[in-house]
């Protein structure tokens, strides 16, 4: 039997680098919802050292500053 993942809203320190579940956990979205964003309002993955595609936790955070008042966009 496998170990259930984490619930990760309780983490107090997300990683730099996100698997597409975290990321899209990260941003409160489904993964459908979030894959569907991927290269529209979220940013592509990028190759991780372990060579694995993986989500840049700040460019996810420039992408929701985009969106919000932060950037002068809508909020």
């Amino acid at each position: 039997m496998t170990k259930p993942l984490r619930d990760l809203a309780d983490l107090p320190d997300w990683p730099r680098l996100l698997w597409e579940h975290e990321a899209a956990n990260y941003v409160r979205e489904s993964l459908n919802t979030f894959r569907g964003g991927v290269g529209v309002r979220w940013p592509e993955p990028v190759d991780a050292p372990s060579g694995r595609r993986r989500y840049d936790r700040l460019e996810i955070d420039r992408a929701v500053d985009a969106l919000s008042s932060l950037a002068g966009g809508r909020a």
